[in-house]
């Protein structure tokens, strides 16, 4: 019986694996050029995000190059990720929602974050 069931566990596995071998050999290739902003994400102001930011520097830093909380310079995230993280934490992080951080002071936010370098080390 267990025999069998392994066997059965086994099929079902590669089978997934081929089709996810299969789509991923027909997905296009990306290129090397930034990802098209989506339409649904606002225009954000890297000025009024620096300032907006200063709600997060206790735990991200004074420049987001992190401490208690993960470094947010220079990380590449994208802005669904960001909103999501932001939105709908994980770990100890409070969530802000809409009414606290409506969506333009989070894409302002994270324009300031695109405009960092990513910190070299923790704290620098």
């Amino acid at each position: 019986m267990r025999t069998t069931i392994y066997g059965a566990v086994i099929i079902l596995l590669s089978c997934s694996t081929a089709t996810v071998r299969s789509s991923a050999q027909s997905a296009p290739q990306s290129s090397d050029a930034p990802a098209p902003q989506r339409s649904d994400m606002p225009t954000g102001d890297a000025r009024k995000g620096a300032a907006a930011f200063s709600d997060c520097v206790n735990c991200h830093g004074h420049d987001a190059e992190g401490g208690f909380a993960p470094s947010l310079a220079g990380n590449g995230l994208s802005w669904v990720a960001f909103r999501k993280a932001v939105r709908e934490p994980w770990g100890i992080m409070p969530a802000f929602r809409e009414q606290q951080k409506p969506d333009q002071a989070l894409a302002d936010i994270y324009a300031y974050l695109q405009t960092l370098p990513r910190a070299a080390a923790l704290g620098e």
